[in-house]
């Protein structure tokens, strides 16, 4: 009804759009009441204030995953925090047919998307260590 609502910031200083790539899922829709809840993984701690040249490819990929029920009463609450078993960059989720979420591939380290980071892998990767 042509409304938008601004959700709160991931929490810890956590980026996950291009060049800190996480992952993101809209999870399951259940009955009996189908409340959305988004799961959001990966990513970077890094600032994005910083300019490409401060990067490097060895900046760790951050561990945590973040949920958020996209309701008033979700929304107001925040996101809740919980940790993957090792950071990951440039992963992707895919949910499978019981409902729960697959995080595969990606790096440990780095950034996606950007022309120049110290340390760069390769002239085709910003992005190291494979997971």
């Amino acid at each position: 009804t042509d409304t938008e609502t601004r959700l709160p910031d991931i929490p810890n200083g956590v980026r996950v759009t291009n060049p800190f790539d996480g992952t993101a899922a809209l999870l399951p829709l259940r009955p009996p009441h189908y409340i959305p809840e988004v799961l959001v993984c990966g990513g970077s701690n890094s600032s994005d204030a910083l300019p490409s040249e401060q990067l490097d490819s060895q900046d760790p990929a951050s561990d945590q995953c973040s949920r958020l029920l996209l309701t008033t009463q979700g929304i107001q609450r925040g996101w809740v925090v919980e940790r993957m078993p090792v950071g990951r960059m440039m992963s992707e989720m895919l949910l499978m047919p019981d409902g729960r979420a697959l995080i595969i591939s990606g790096g440990a380290t780095g950034y996606a998307a950007v022309a120049s980071v110290a340390n760069a892998v390769s002239e085709n990767s910003n992005c190291d260590h494979p997971v």
